[in-house]
C-alpha cells in the first residue's frame, strides 16, 4: 500500500513550532506546580535533537525547594477541549523515501525519560493554553501494564517525514483522562483562569 504524502508532517517544521510555543508554556504554566504547591524557579527548554528524539525531554523545571523535574510537553488541539481524552504514542515504524521498511522504535510513552508529562490544550487561536493535564509516565510504560492499556480507548496512526526523506508512521492510543487519573502515580488536571476557551 502506497503512503500518502499529505499524511506526513514535517519533523523540522514541528520542532520549530515547538520552539515558538516555549514562551506560551512559560507564560501559561502557573507559578506553583499543582502537584507540589512548590514555586517554579526556572524552566530550561531542551530544543536540541538529542533531548527531543532520544530522551523525550522538552524541559527541566526547577522549583524553589530545589526539586528538578524532567518534563515532556504535549499539545492538544482546541477541537478536543472538553473531550476528556489524552493521546499516548505507542510505537513508530520507519520507512525509506522509497517506502521500504527500516524498523520499529518505541513511541514516547515507552521511550521518554521524562518524570512528568504536561499536556496543554490550546485556545481557539493557538495563542495560549486553557487547560492542563499533568501525569507521571508510571505505570503506563511498565511491561505489566501493557495488556491493560491495550484494552483501553482506540488506536490511530499519524505520520512524520524527516529531512532525509525517511518517513515514520506512529501508532497512538487515545484514552479517557479518567483512565490516566485512575492509574497514574501522579495526576493533576486544571484550567487556566480567566482564559477565553
Amino acid at each position: 500500500m502506497e503512503m500518502e504524502d499529505e499524511f506526513f508532517r514535517d519533523f523540522n517544521k514541528d520542532l520549530n513550532l515547538s520552539k515558538e510555543q516555549d514562551n506560551l508554556w512559560k507564560r501559561d504554566l502557573p507559578e506553583k506546580i499543582p502537584l507540589t504547591n512548590d514555586e517554579i524557579v526556572s524552566i530550561e527548554f531542551k530544543d536540541d535533537m538529542i533531548s527531543q528524539k532520544d530522551f523525550g525531554c522538552d524541559a527541566l523545571v526547577t522549583t524553589k525547594k530545589g526539586r528538578t523535574y524532567s518534563v515532556d510537553f504535549k499539545t492538544i488541539l482546541n477541537k478536543y477541549y472538553n473531550h476528556g481524552t489524552i493521546l499516548l504514542e505507542l510505537v513508530s515504524h520507519r520507512y525509506t523515501p522509497e517506502e521500504q521498511f527500516i524498523g520499529t522504535i518505541p513511541g514516547w510513552l515507552y521511550k521518554s525519560t521524562a518524570d512528568l508529562i504536561i499536556a496543554g490544550t490550546f485556545n481557539k487561536d493557538k495563542t495560549g493554553f486553557i487547560e492542563f493535564y499533568l501525569f507521571s509516565l508510571s505505570p503506563f510504560k511498565d511491561d505489566y501494564f501493557r495488556q491493560k492499556l491495550s484494552n483501553e480507548g482506540f488506536n490511530f496512526t499519524n505520520g512524520t517525514v524527516f529531512d532525509n526523506g525517511t518517513k515514520q508512521k506512529t501508532v497512538c492510543k487515545v484514552v479517557k483522562a479518567e483512565f490516566i487519573s485512575e492509574n497514574a502515580h501522579i495526576f493533576k488536571h486544571w484550567l487556566k483562569e480567566n482564559e477565553n476557551r
